[in-house]
């Protein structure tokens, strides 16, 4: 597997569009999972350091999307109850 790209862009979940979030969603997919790849094709050749540094930035970018989302989800409840 081939290492794992830059962190994904996770737009202001407050301004965010539906598909600038629904893009983001993907992005971070695709990040989680690229690195899940690494991970699992490098199990026995790469270090315990390493490994823990991947899985915190795979842990990160979605903790990163997740709160937006949260966000994006509290704008679009206050629209619809106006």
């Amino acid at each position: 597997a081939a290492k794992p790209g830059k962190l994904p862009v996770v737009p202001n979940g407050e301004v965010a569009s539906e598909e600038a979030m629904y893009s983001a969603q993907n992005q971070t997919k695709e990040y989680v999972a690229s690195i899940e790849s690494y991970l699992d094709c490098r199990s026995r050749s790469i270090n315990t350091f390493k490994r823990d540094m991947l899985a915190s930035k795979a842990f990160r970018a979605a903790n990163t999307y997740n709160a937006e989302l949260r966000a994006y989800r509290a704008k679009q409840n206050l629209i619809a109850s106006s």
